[in-house]
């Protein structure tokens, strides 16, 4: 059984390796790219919600 309380210290390097490797973000990067994520999801929204618009008779020709 383990202790729930007790923190599991991870070794530096593989803290780096897994950076590195994209496999877990900085928390730094973490609310970029949170803002990044939600600009594109916004702008394809967007999109959407343009070609849901019927034409009007002047875009129509």
């Amino acid at each position: 059984m383990t202790d729930s309380n007790h923190t599991m210290k991870i070794d530096n390097a593989l803290l780096k390796a897994l950076c590195y490797t994209d496999q877990i973000k900085r928390a730094t990067n973490v609310s970029f790219c949170l803002e990044q994520e939600q600009q594109s999801l916004y702008r394809l929204r967007q999109r959407l919600l343009n070609t849901l618009k019927p034409l009007s008779p002047e875009q129509a020709t």
